[in-house]
């Protein structure tokens, strides 16, 4: 056992060569480049790796729910849409007197874009083109569904017609 300076306390054989095994191999790892190159290029890595994750994992204002709920009941000259869940507008009508008439639809309203342009922009949610022919009413997503195109045919004046990001649906989800 050896005293420390000023005879406060006593340290160990033990702790004399767990200094120098330390010290030397901080000597070794500071002096072979070899050996340094192949910590620092893993370790930076992983290094890379956790701050990626960490970035991504604090972004949440870019997701946008895509879960929506729409019923519309159509009449002779308009289509009127209500919003159950999902949409900034509770109520849109417009109309669709002519033959073969079509408006594109997101969860802001209606927009004049019969094309959602590039189909990246995930804070529409959902965007979708209803088409009216006849008595004929169809509904084609752009993005937000788990549907491409739902049909209803020989639809009824005033008849209510209930659907959502999942497809046809009886009557809306009561929460």
């Amino acid at each position: 056992m050896h005293m420390l300076a000023g005879g406060k306390g006593f340290i160990s054989n033990l702790d004399v060569v767990t200094y120098k095994t330390i010290n030397q191999f901080n000597r070794g790892f500071m002096n072979n480049p070899k050996l340094r190159t192949l910590i620092s290029i893993p370790a930076f890595f992983i290094f890379i790796i956790l701050i990626s994750g960490f970035v991504q994992g604090s972004d949440t204002n870019q997701h946008v729910d895509n879960e929506f709920q729409l019923s519309f009941n159509p009449t002779n000259d308009q289509i009127n849409l209500i919003c159950q869940t999902g949409c900034a507008w509770k109520t849109l009508s417009f109309e669709c007197s002519d033959e073969n008439c079509t408006q594109a639809i997101n969860r802001y309203g209606t927009t004049v874009s019969q094309e959602h342009g590039s189909g990246e922009d995930s804070n529409d949610g959902f965007f979708i083109t209803t088409t009216r022919n006849n008595t004929d009413i169809s509904f084609r997503c752009v993005i937000g569904c788990n549907w491409d195109h739902l049909e209803y045919q020989s639809v009824e004046n005033g008849v209510t017609h209930y659907f959502d990001n999942n497809g046809k649906i009886d009557s809306p989800e009561t929460e």
